[in-house]
């Protein structure tokens, strides 16, 4: 399994238990201590996934959007 793979399993995973704990929580009042404490986990959770990379110097953010790094050659200041 390459890294891209385990990547992708492991923010898949987070994505199903913090799915799973969001629509539990629902029946719980919004107001609550516990409520504000399995939104924390939650987005603590969702903060752990790892970013999909593309190709060498271009990374997938979660947000979806691309960000390509151009190493400087040695010449450039």
């Amino acid at each position: 399994m390459t890294a891209e793979e385990r990547n992708k399993v492991r923010n898949e995973t987070i994505d199903e238990l913090t799915n799973w704990l969001q629509s539990c929580i629902e029946q719980v009042d919004h107001s609550s201590e516990v409520y504000k404490a399995c939104s924390a986990m939650i987005k603590a959770m969702q903060a752990k996934k790892q970013p999909d990379t593309a190709s060498l110097g271009t990374v997938v953010k979660q947000s979806g959007e691309v960000v390509t790094h151009y190493p400087l050659s040695k010449g450039q200041k």
